[in-house]
């Protein structure tokens, strides 16, 4: 299950991210066939005044009943609503956390891809 923001180019990268090689034994590239049990949903977010008024949840891909059974299993079981609060959690706590490595400024730190991938698992 993946929740995003209500942007469609992230329902087309992850739809491409999640598939695999058919291959068939003919000549030329395998198809890719996407993955029968994905979920994408989307929570769009509605602004007036710079003050949140309407939020709107939808399914991109996926099924309803499949979305559901996954918010329960993920979110303790109470009915959970498809949100974005995990993922924008641990954006913020890689923003705070690798700030040194990924600032425009700093020279050459995030291009030292070692440091980079041990700075992501202490965040």
């Amino acid at each position: 299950m993946v929740a995003t923001d209500g942007l469609v180019t992230y329902v087309k990268a992850f739809g491409r991210a999640f598939r695999s090689k058919h291959y068939t034994g003919r000549v030329g590239a395998p198809r890719l066939i996407a993955w029968p049990k994905v979920v994408i949903g989307q929570v769009v977010k509605r602004y007036e005044r710079r003050r949140v008024v309407d939020v709107e949840r939808r399914l991109a891909r996926g099924s309803w009943s499949l979305l559901e059974r996954l918010l329960d299993r993920t979110q303790g079981g109470g009915g959970g609503v498809l949100n974005t609060a995990y993922i924008e959690r641990l954006n913020a706590t890689f923003r705070a956390r690798l700030a040194v490595f990924l600032v425009r400024r700093s020279r050459g730190l995030a291009r030292q891809h070692q440091r980079l991938h041990a700075g992501m698992y202490l965040g």
